[in-house]
């Protein structure tokens, strides 16, 4: 479910007929490749290093292409499949007119890499995720005619360039808290993928994610249910807003067992660039009712922020998470 950001704006797209596309090449964030002229970036490449992303969708030419990056490793075919789904959910109309290939292992840049090829309606899309240090990096073409020459000018360029001082943060504590006792009876486990603590009654999963507004929001929600379809059933209940976080809850199934959950996103700064999405799950709602106060209170981490004060952890005792290097 780490891919949702980049589809935000996919609503917009129509249009016609191909046109020729012009290439440029661009330093994103620890990597680069040649894009179609209208994806740009001129963001800060350090502070944006973690996540972030890019898009590009002409209406007259009927096509948008995607570059997103994020802390984790490769998706799984199942979850680069539901990742189409979700897209097809943002269309203007939801369709069920989509077919998705079986993603395929290949080597872009030098790197891992995972394609799946798919159709929503009469668009085709590709959908490429590239290994790149201890991030993923998704590559998205769609449009009515000319998909395969985009994605293929786009891996034939891609090369994946690590800023080790950068890098280095990746996959560090994402959250911070004022008050160091929100946290205590909250202890770490390990997750390949997000930063977990639970304390045995709710689990609680961070990532660092691009920033995004009201419009991002409304996409997520209408792309949960799709975004689990590798994991489990997602079904919405409400949306409750309180100040200015609004929190997704919903039920998700995995292997007949139902949990009730929510999913949050804030950003870290007025500029939109940097936010954190968090997911609670529990066997009791009353448990996750209760947890949204918590979650009110937890920030981004910042430079220099002490170490989390958690219980210890059963299997090592860790009763503290070192925080990011600043």
């Amino acid at each position: 479910m780490s891919a949702w950001s980049w589809v935000a704006l996919l609503a917009v797209l129509a249009g016609c007929g191909e046109r020729k596309v012009e290439y440029h090449k661009v330093e994103f964030p620890g990597f680069v490749l040649e894009v179609p002229t209208a994806v740009e970036y001129a963001g800060n490449r350090i502070r944006e290093y973690t996540a972030g992303s890019t898009k590009a969708i002409s209406e007259r030419n009927g096509r948008a292409v995607f570059v997103t990056w994020q802390p984790g490793v490769l998706s799984t075919p199942d979850e680069m499949a539901s990742y189409v789904k979700a897209i097809a959910s943002l269309m203007p109309k939801p369709t069920s007119a989509v077919t998705t290939g079986t993603a395929t292992p290949e080597t872009v840049g030098g790197q891992k890499a995972l394609r799946i090829d798919a159709t929503i309606e009469t668009m085709r899309m590709l959908l490429v995720e590239v290994e790149c240090g201890k991030r993923s990096v998704q590559l998205a073409a769609l449009a009515y005619r000319g998909v395969d020459a985009i994605m293929a000018k786009m891996v034939s360029t891609f090369a994946c360039t690590p800023i080790a001082t950068a890098e280095a943060r990746v996959g560090g504590v994402p959250i911070g808290v004022d008050d160091p006792a929100l946290l205590a009876g909250y202890y770490h486990t390990e997750d390949p993928e997000m930063y977990s603590l639970t304390n045995d009654a709710v689990s609680l999963m961070f990532t660092s994610a691009p920033g995004g507004d009201r419009e991002d929001a409304d996409a997520l929600h209408k792309m949960i249910p799709a975004m689990f379809g590798a994991h489990g059933v997602w079904k919405n209940r409400r949306r409750e807003t309180r100040g200015a976080r609004t929190y997704q809850h919903g039920d998700v199934t995995v292997d007949g067992t139902t949990l009730a959950a929510l999913i949050v996103l804030w950003n870290c700064d007025d500029d939109r660039t940097d936010a954190v999405m968090a997911l609670a799950m529990a066997p009791e709602r009353t448990d996750i009712d209760a947890v949204v106060e918590v979650l009110g209170k937890i920030r981004c981490a910042k430079p220099g922020d002490a170490p989390l004060k958690l219980r210890p952890t059963p299997k090592d005792d860790d009763a503290a998470v070192p925080a990011p290097t600043p």
